[in-house]
């Protein structure tokens, strides 16, 4: 079965997750493609403290505010679907965002 996006990000880092968050309340079919995890290079950053709003977190930890953030505008799909893309030779999941 083939399954049509609208929308296809490539990156989990905050840039990304934004973009998944405003295309998911648009109703947008989604797809983010995520090679690491949620924050992407952020992920990696032991500590942000430049970021609007908080004044001290982990990168790990803001990414995954930011990835909860952005699963809670999916409606009516408690799950992500998971896709597979090639990523620079090899297999990479992607993660289905929109409605």
């Amino acid at each position: 079965m083939t399954q049509e996006h609208e929308i296809i990000i490539i990156g989990g880092g905050p840039a990304g997750l934004t973009a998944g968050i405003y295309a998911a309340r648009a109703r947008r079919r989604t797809v983010l493609l995520e090679k690491h995890g949620a924050g992407g290079q952020m992920a990696l950053t032991w500590e942000v403290e430049n970021y609007p709003g908080v004044e001290k977190i982990s990168g790990y930890d803001l990414g995954q505010i930011m990835e909860r953030q952005a699963r809670g505008f999916r409606s009516g799909d408690p799950q992500p679907r998971r896709h597979r893309h090639r990523h620079g030779g090899r297999d990479a999941p992607g993660e289905h965002l929109g409605g």
